[in-house]
């Protein structure tokens, strides 16, 4: 699977260095944890509180900012930003390095007895953010309201797990009604949580992270402290926050006058030397920049152009990627030509390469039968970046007999009309987590299936030859025979065109001199990976 995310700069970390009066501690480096920060602890060693304020940061607060806020404490919510800030908190049976190679996490090993059984033994002694010992029921539990709760937008990563048990006090058996080929994968997305609601997990958050939960402000920080009883060792910084910036606030700024460590950057063709004290570091990332499309032929009651497939290869055909992709990034070598990334196993070399046609796609609307120009609204988030890139996509639309009216949304807003299918057409990104497409056809192109946990984030699109292959796909394991099965389904989903890929968008950041870091493949902020410079490893 993967997480959604919509570039810009929205939330922020911050990261208060360690007092005087704090002894240090030696640090164990455990495994990555898998693709928030500073307050004080609270009173009692038993809970953490959600509600009470921790004391105001003190003047050496330093400050992360990423992209957007966190809408939840329940990790069952795949949005980036959450999945990412929370993965401080709660952990998986298994997890991906900074390499995104597989590695133990609360699972210290696992057998496969025969193709549909997976034996996953825990990591013994591992203390929850209670007080209380991790055992094999709750982790059973957390598994099971992954896969089986409403809320969860995980459930396609347990797409094939037909029973969870615990059979030992440390041994967690999963059974699957079919093989399934990236399971191992598929589980560095379940992070274990004590809670058997959401609402339930947001009052009490308990988790075995390196970082525990002092404050959750839903419209302002999410404060994390250090903890001590981490299996893995303390965390070298005692404590983080992650809180909004103030829209438009130049990130770059905002580090090099020490109100910010590492601020995500979007997209840019071009950047001024940093001032002193900060430093730009970039990752290739993982994400790609797609336009949507819903699929149902009503939305809200109203008829709904996307749902004819000549639309929407009209709106593929509208699309200048070259100057898309010059636009956000500074240069071609950016643009998506297919659905997933060359690095994602399904990319096809054989496929064709999308062409930019404006008059065919004018000419494949008039031939529909649609008196032109063709009304169509076009959401996006409401931040500057997204803004330019909207009105950009417009421009290209309005040529192609388009007449394109803007609609801009909040993040929070966004995501919501985006998973109930209320919006037509809209900007988004997608993070993979893995390099492999698998996840990302089940979770965006094949039709959503009510309680299966498949179409998570697809709109409305539907196909049934999309969707047999990509259940044929995720059960083959052996590699030959599942790329085949994986590239035919990205050929036709690109025939069908339920979204366009736009740009590949590499992963930047402005950062302090005073830390020391490098970046992660997916991404992701983990403060545990951080340290000040000079500081004790």
């Amino acid at each position: 699977m993967k997480t959604l995310s919509l570039s810009g700069t929205g939330c922020q970390w911050e990261i208060r260095p360690r007092g005087p009066s704090t002894p240090a501690r030696p640090h164990n480096s455990a495994p990555v944890t898998r693709t928030a920060l500073a307050a004080a602890l609270l009173a009692g060693a038993l809970g953490v509180s959600c509600r009470r304020a921790p004391p105001r940061p003190g003047p050496s607060t330093v400050r992360f900012a990423h992209g957007t806020p966190v809408l939840s404490l329940d990790p069952t919510l795949s949005e980036g930003t959450t999945w990412s800030a929370l993965s401080n908190v709660f952990e998986p049976l298994v997890t991906y390095d900074p390499m995104l190679q597989l590695a133990p996490a609360l699972a210290v090993r696992w057998t496969t007895p025969d193709e549909t059984t997976w034996v996953f033994s825990l990591r013994p002694g591992v203390a929850l953010h209670d007080g209380t010992v991790l055992d094999a029921a709750t982790v059973a539990a957390a598994l099971e309201r992954a896969r089986s709760d409403a809320d969860s937008t995980v459930r396609g990563s347990l797409w094939a797990v037909s029973r969870i048990e615990a059979t030992g006090p440390l041994e967690v058996t999963l059974r699957t009604s079919v093989p399934d080929a990236l399971l191992l994968h598929e589980l560095t997305l379940v992070l274990v949580a004590r809670g058997a609601t959401r609402a339930a997990i947001e009052a009490h958050p308990v988790g075995t992270g390196p970082y525990r939960v002092a404050l959750w402000d839903r419209h302002g920080a999410l404060d994390l402290v250090a903890f001590p009883e981490h299996w893995g060792g303390a965390p070298s910084i005692p404590s983080v926050r992650i809180a909004p910036l103030p829209k438009g606030e130049d990130p770059v700024a905002a580090v090099a006058r020490g109100e910010a460590a590492v601020a995500e950057l979007p997209p840019s063709p071009a950047r001024p030397k940093p001032p002193a004290g900060v430093r730009i570091v970039s990752s290739p990332g993982l994400s790609t920049h797609y336009l949507w499309m819903n699929g149902p032929a009503e939305i809200g009651g109203q008829p709904n152009p996307f749902h004819d497939v000549r639309v929407r290869r009209a709106v593929a055909l509208a699309v200048d990627r070259a100057r898309l992709a010059r636009e956000a990034t500074g240069g071609e070598e950016t643009v998506a030509l297919q659905l997933v990334p060359p690095t994602i196993v399904g990319h096809s070399a054989g496929l064709p390469a999308p062409r930019f046609d404006p008059a065919a796609a004018r000419a494949l609307l008039a031939a529909v039968g649609y008196r032109l120009p063709l009304e169509v609204v076009l959401a996006h988030r409401s931040d500057p970046w997204n803004e330019r890139l909207a009105r950009s996509v417009a421009e290209m639309l309005a040529a192609a007999g388009f007449r394109p009216t803007l609609r801009p949304m909040s993040w929070s807003e966004l995501i919501v009309e985006w998973r109930e299918g209320r919006v037509g057409l809209f900007l988004g990104g997608w993070s993979f987590d893995a390099a492999d497409a698998g996840g990302f056809l089940r979770d965006c192109v094949r039709s959503r299936v009510a309680g299966s946990g498949s179409g998570v984030f697809n709109p409305g699109f539907s196909n049934p030859a999309i969707d047999r292959l990509v259940d044929s796909c995720n059960s083959v394991l052996l590699a030959a025979p599942r790329l085949a099965l994986l590239e035919e389904a990205l050929r036709i989903a690109t025939d069908e065109a339920p979204l366009v890929p736009l740009f590949h968008q590499p992963d930047t950041w402005a950062v302090s001199s005073h830390l020391e870091w490098t970046p992660r493949l997916d991404g992701r902020l983990l403060a545990e990976e951080f340290r000040f410079v000079g500081a004790a490893r």
